[in-house]
């Protein structure tokens, strides 16, 4: 399904590990090994997500019908900034870790995830999950080593989908389109691609969204546009953020008045 263009609570907060073989039938099957060190990195980062969470719950939940909004730096860094005042009236629980690939995200995702959603347990579940990871494909025209392709990367987001939806199958999950910036401009097809994949994820699925972003980026003559990022060129500054956080409350908005 596409949105229109434009983005258990754990008896303890501790990392466990990704879910066992006979939970790992019940979803997506992928092969984590090749990607393993990566992987590594990020255990401190989401043991700190998950203290977040732990606060966030003894503190008693989120709003009722809030988004769970998680993913990479870009979520990061608005995380730490003005996230919830700039997507207001929609309450969001932003939840980032720099360089988060899909590979690393779906690895972790059970732990991501299940404050949130499990059913039955104290705090208000979050009303829909929306995803943005943005590191899976990098570099220029060609490919970096360690880099995925686009088939690879959605395999990953296929099992992230597959974890949430086994924790609660009617959860809305949104695919928000990675974006065009200035600094992977000359990877964009493959990126491009990326975004292909996932859209197709959405086709397949009903709970499934995908919010593409993508032209609120781009100048008149197709390519990114500086004045919303950073220095950097890779991450959205100030101006940015107040172009997601309007094409995302607006095509969030529409997916929770569809649930229903």
């Amino acid at each position: 399904m596409i949105a229109a263009p434009l983005a258990l609570l754990l008896c303890s907060f501790a990392p466990a590990p990704p879910q066992d073989a006979a939970a790992a039938e019940e979803v997506t099957l992928v092969t984590f090994d090749p990607w393993q060190a990566n992987i590594d990195r990020f255990e401190s980062s989401v043991r700190k997500l998950g203290e977040r969470d732990r606060k966030l719950y003894e503190a008693g939940g989120p709003p009722e019908g809030a988004v769970l909004l998680a993913g990479s730096s870009s979520v990061r860094l608005w995380m730490e900034g003005d996230v919830e005042e700039e997507m207001a009236p929609l309450p969001v629980v932003a939840r980032g870790y720099g360089g988060a690939r899909f590979s690393d995200f779906a690895y972790y995702a059970d732990q991501l995830f299940a404050p949130h959603l499990t059913p039955g347990e104290p705090g208000a579940p979050v009303s829909a999950i929306a995803l943005f990871v943005a590191n899976d494909i990098t570099g220029g025209a060609e490919a970096k080593p360690g880099d995925q392709t686009p088939e690879g990367a959605a395999a990953f987001v296929r099992h992230a989908i597959a974890v949430a939806h086994k924790m609660d199958a009617d959860v809305p999950v949104a695919l928000i389109s990675v974006t065009p910036t200035p600094s992977r401009w000359a990877a964009w097809p493959r990126i491009a691609a990326f975004n292909a994949e996932m859209k197709r994820l959405a086709d397949a699925d009903d709970k499934v969204y995908f919010i593409d972003a993508t032209a609120a980026y781009l100048k008149e003559d197709g390519t990114p546009n500086e004045a919303l990022f950073r220095n950097d060129m890779l991450h959205q500054n100030d101006a940015g953020y107040a172009v997601w956080a309007k094409l995302l409350k607006s095509e969030l908005t529409k997916i929770l008045s569809e649930k229903g």
